[in-house]
């Protein structure tokens, strides 16, 4: 009967390797499917797909994109929101802020209309030019863009008493911007408000009562 022979210390070493090395390539195996399931995943509750109709694809948005009071959106800048009025259908919809007059541009063209129309001393028109897309109704297919959705807040963030909320309101040029449409449709309309003659930066806050949170107000700088 043969002796056994004593255990390799080279073999063990060997062996040793091979489980290290074993260990390793599993982890970084599993570290790559995890990296690739993340990759997936929505960047943000507040992304948004819809299908824009000039292009025929699906364009990937933010409501609100980040703009805000301190970050106002430029003019031609869209931005898309979701709101509900009290008793009305979820609406989707996208603004955009095309002109904005301000001074003896925008009192030549409210004048072309009413010429005996003129502001209170100290303030001067703004005259705004407003395009509104209704991307999407909760219930049914129908929704209404109004210049009561809107305000204007002063450079120290003061809102402004404004003038269409009145009986005597200014008449505002044609189109006005307040109307009724249906899902998909466009419209592009004016409003006017008065503004301090002093204040240099004003904005434009789009407001409805009825916005899922504070960060579904839009912004527009009228400067």
């Amino acid at each position: 009967m043969k002796d056994k022979q004593p255990f390799n210390k080279n073999t063990l070493l060997i062996v040793g390797v091979i489980i290290i090395v074993a260990i390793v390539l599993f982890f970084a195996l599993r570290g790559t499917n995890t990296n690739e399931f993340n990759s997936v995943q929505p960047t943000s509750q507040n992304s948004e797909n819809i299908n824009h109709p000039d292009t025929k694809k699906t364009v990937s948005l933010r409501r609100g994109e980040g703009y805000s009071r301190d970050n106002p959106a430029p003019i031609n800048k869209s931005l898309i929101t979701e709101y509900q009025q009290a008793g009305e259908p979820r609406i989707k919809a996208e603004i955009t802020l095309l002109q904005a007059l301000r001074g003896q541009e925008a009192l030549d063209k409210i004048q072309g209309i009413n010429p005996y129309d003129s502001p209170d001393e100290g303030q001067e028109y703004v005259l705004l030019k407003i395009k509104y897309r209704l991307l999407e109704v909760s219930e049914g297919d129908k929704g209404t863009v109004s210049q009561y959705y809107f305000n204007i807040v002063s450079e120290g963030g003061a809102f402004y008493d404004s003038d269409i909320t009145d009986a005597g309101a200014l008449l505002d040029p044609e189109p006005r911007l307040h109307r009724d449409m249906f899902s998909g449709a466009t419209h592009e309309g004016w409003v006017s408000y008065d503004v301090n003659i002093g204040d240099n930066k004003p904005l434009l806050l789009f407001e409805p009562a009825g916005l899922s949170d504070d960060s579904d107000r839009l912004w527009f700088k009228l400067y």
